[in-house]
Parts: C-alpha cells; sequence; structure tokens
C-alpha cells in the first residue's frame, strides 16, 4: 500500500514586544490568511511558538528549540512548506533546510517578501536559499523572470494576487456606483513619500479618501482630501470608495525610491484587499501586475496620478460597471484563495 505524503506548513507564532514588553501582532494578516486556506485543503499546520524574552540571545535560541522540536515531528518523504523567509537566522534555516533534504523531504516556499532580491543586497544569500526548495511561488512574473536572471533553479510558480480571508461581505454594486468619483488609500500616511504632492493636486472630478495609521497628518487644509481612520483588515466594507490606489515611493508620476521599485516586481497585499471588498484598482502600467490588471479588466493603469482626473472623470458608467462586474469576479475567487490555492492543489493532487 503506497503512503500518501503529508503536508506539513512550517507556521511561526510571530508575535513581538514593543519597548514597554508589551505583545503586540505586526502586519502578519498574508501568513494568517495563507495558513487558513492549506488548512482547509488538508494541511498539517505544525505551529512554532515563540518564547518571549528581553534579551535578543535568549529569544534567539528559543526559536531554535521551538524549530528543533517541529523537525522532530516531520516524517521521511513529507512535503514541508514555509512562509518564505522563515523568521530565523540565516545559518540556521539553512541547516533546518538541509536536514529536511536528507530527510527526503520536498521543500515548499511561499514567498511573502523578496527585498534583497529585489534592491541588489545580498542576492547570492537570497538565491542560495530559494534553490534549497523544489518549488518557490512568487508574486509575480516579473519577480520569476529577475530570480531566473540572479541564478534560481528552483521550480517557480506565480500566484499573482495573494489569497485574502474575509466574512465580511463586498460593498454593494449600487453604492459602488454612487462614489465611482471617489478614490481611497489604505496605508500608512506618513510612510508614503509621494502623497506630499498628491495631497497637493487639486483634482476637479475625483475625490480622495485615506485610511490607515496617521501620526499627525492634518488633510483639512487640502481640497477634496478627507482621513477615514483605520479599521481591522477583515473588515473589508469599512472602505468606502469607488476605486482602491496602489501606490508606493518617493513620486506620483512615476515609481522611484526603494517602495516604488518594488512595486515593480511584488503582489502587494492591498491589491487583495481592494479586489475582495469589490473595488477595482488603480495601479502604475509599470507594476508588478500590471498586466493582470489591463487582462482581467479589473481596474485601470496609470504612467501618472494626475491622469485620474481625466480617466475617472471621462469614464462612462456603462464602462465602469463593466469593470466593477470583473472585480467582484475576482474577489470572490479570491475569497476562496484565488490561482494560489489552485497551484497548491496541482502539486498535493499529483
Amino acid at each position: 500500500m503506497i503512503q500518501m505524503k503529508r503536508n506539513i506548513l512550517i507556521n511561526p507564532q510571530m508575535i513581538y514586544y514593543d519597548k514597554d514588553d508589551k505583545p503586540y501582532t505586526p502586519y502578519v494578516k498574508a501568513r494568517a490568511d495563507i495558513t487558513k486556506f492549506l488548512e482547509r485543503e488538508g494541511f498539517i499546520i505544525e505551529n512554532v511558538a515563540y518564547k518571549h524574552s528581553k534579551f535578543a540571545p535568549l529569544r534567539s535560541l528559543y526559536k531554535i528549540i521551538s524549530h528543533i522540536g517541529v523537525l522532530s515531528k516531520i516524517d521521511r518523504g513529507d512535503n514541508v512548506w514555509f512562509e518564505h523567509p522563515e523568521p530565523i537566522f540565516e545559518v540556521f534555516y539553512k541547516f533546518l533546510l538541509r536536514r529536511l533534504r536528507r530527510k527526503g523531504c520536498k521543500i515548499f516556499f511561499i514567498t511573502m517578501d523578496l527585498h534583497h532580491l529585489i534592491y541588489e543586497q545580498n542576492i547570492d544569500k537570497d538565491i542560495c536559499l530559494l534553490n534549497f526548495s523544489d518549488v518557490t511561488f512568487l508574486h509575480a512574473d516579473k519577480m520569476k523572470h529577475l530570480a531566473q536572471q540572479r541564478g534560481a533553479k528552483c521550480g517557480l510558480r506565480c500566484i499573482h494576487f495573494f489569497p485574502y480571508y474575509t466574512e465580511d461581505t463586498m460593498i454593494p454594486e449600487q453604492e459602488m456606483l454612487q462614489m465611482r468619483d471617489i478614490v481611497s488609500f489604505a496605508g500608512s500616511l506618513t510612510n508614503a513619500d509621494f502623497l506630499y504632492d498628491f495631497l497637493r493636486t487639486d483634482f476637479q472630478n475625483i475625490k480622495v479618501r485615506f485610511y490607515g495609521f496617521n501620526q499627525n497628518v492634518d488633510l483639512t487644509p487640502y481640497k477634496n482630501k478627507e482621513y477615514m481612520g483605520k479599521f481591522e483588515p477583515s473588515n473589508v466594507s469599512a472602505l468606502k470608495s469607488g476605486w482602491g490606489l496602489v501606490w508606493n515611493g518617493v513620486s506620483m508620476h512615476s515609481l522611484e525610491g526603494m517602495l516604488g521599485e518594488y512595486l515593480k516586481y511584488n503582489s502587494p497585499h492591498k491589491m487583495s484587499l481592494y479586489i475582495v471588498a469589490g473595488m477595482p484598482v488603480i495601479a502604475h502600467k509599470d507594476t508588478g501586475l500590471a498586466r493582470q490588471i489591463e487582462e482581467k479588466k479589473i481596474g485601470i493603469t496609470v504612467n501618472s496620478l494626475l491622469e485620474l482626473d481625466e480617466k475617472i472623470g471621462n469614464m462612462s458608467e456603462d464602462e465602469y460597471k463593466e469593470i466593477l462586474h470583473n472585480v467582484r469576479t475576482e474577489g470572490e475567487k479570491l475569497r476562496k484563495g484565488g490561482n494560489f490555492i489552485e497551484i497548491v492543489r496541482e502539486y498535493i493532487n499529483s
């Protein structure tokens, strides 16, 4: 009798502590959602508990001990999945991967970030880690091509849009039609440098709403700009807008600066946030997912944010309705795991 291989996800419990030693959870929704969707597919979830200490060396030791404990539960020939990169020291990460190789396990990476590869820092280290895997899931085609150019030899697959779990309902279509001149930006108002010029731009046909962290940014001097507060990531219907803006960097005219450059290759989690809310997206034409946005007709791409006045102002209701229908279809798909789960099923059923 042939024994079915087990699929095991290594799931680190990423709880951090502030300067007052109070626990908090950083931006981990993407990881949490992937865990939830894989558990539904029958994966075994091996949680790696991190014990806290005020002393950094002890925290690192606890991480190592926790991972070794999980390693002992993995059998020969298991398929082992990581939300890459694992938040541990690189030297121990490699040790862990080598041990799994010696056990005859297949290794799968679900890439959360590849900053080093994009910014050309420690590229060899990034590629060396990728090549420990049998298959690595990357964000977009541009990220895949870049990894191949830099020497990645493992199998590479693109997930495009991140799966997004929510039980919240989509914004009603009729409500969306009434807000089709409103553009929302969800994120930190203090870390996106392009916003300085964006706020000063006097748009004639659109209004702009901001959601997220705001440390003393006063929007009252700016025409048709409004701060709407923070919301829980799963509460997608809190976004009241006809469009969702995916933009970063230092310029509102191009993808410049470190964060702008990264948008050329990655799949921002906020892109999925907008889509599962039922909101068409706005992105730069050089964004890593621009081709998917255009082919699926789930939003618009521009070379500069100055184009929004004309593009949105001149769009007919029928044109907007078509985009709205497409994005709601894609949103329903992402709520069920999207392209990511479809690819996962290929591997676990083969």
